[in-house]
């Protein structure tokens, strides 16, 4: 779960998604006196050292993503009330309220649990406090996020994009206008599963 939220986050970074569709459909190279659609592409991308990561939730999980987010140089915040701030001092994270972590995120990733307190959470009036270069990414679960505010945010602006492993609901259906837009990526449930090789596994697939 943690390295495919790094693996969003750095996807959102670097454009990798919109890169790759650019040199997929051949509009890479560029024509005199003109620049490429790739190239249109360059300054955007940004670097993660000194950028903002906020955590929603402070579990197993969102600890791990912190872990390997200051691996990239990025400070980390998150929102947590039932997570000492002593613990959290302990991980070099610092504890902030929610607005103050919405307002200063540059990336803010879900990890907190699914309840009746949880449940739309993350709704129009509180895009509205983000960054318009922030990004979301969500590994949690699609109903902390409101799905209708989160289409308004990435249509009108208020958000930079979005990286989503779970949506509300979930699946889409295939009518989801969230499908429609190039600001927003999607990997279908998939952040739960890695498959484990150890050494001797490592050896069979080699043998192979």
């Amino acid at each position: 779960m943690s390295d495919h939220t790094l693996a969003l986050i750095l996807a959102c970074s670097r454009k990798i998604v919109k890169l790759d569709n650019i040199v997929k459909r051949g509009r890479s190279g560029t024509t005199p006196g003109s620049k490429s659609e790739i190239q249109e592409v360059w300054p955007t991308m940004t670097r993660l050292r000194g950028k903002n990561l906020g955590l929603i939730g402070l579990g197993r999980i969102a600890r791990s993503v912190a872990s390997r987010a200051k691996c990239f140089g990025m400070r980390i915040s998150a929102f947590d009330p039932y997570v000492p701030i002593e613990g959290a001092k302990e991980l070099g994270v610092e504890m902030v309220g929610l607005e103050q972590l919405l307002r200063e995120s540059d990336y803010l990733s879900i990890h907190t649990t699914l309840s009746s307190e949880t449940h739309h959470m993350i709704r129009l009036e509180h895009f509205k406090m983000m960054k318009r270069s922030a990004y979301i990414i969500n590994t949690a679960r699609g109903e902390i996020v409101d799905p209708s505010a989160l289409l308004t945010a990435l249509n009108e602006g208020y958000l930079a994009g979005a990286a989503l492993d779970v949506t509300d609901p979930d699946p889409l259906p295939s009518n989801s206008p969230l499908l429609k837009l190039d600001n927003i990526i999607l990997t279908g449930h998939s952040a739960h599963f890695s498959r484990r090789i150890g050494s001797s596994g490592l050896n069979a697939q080699l043998k192979k």
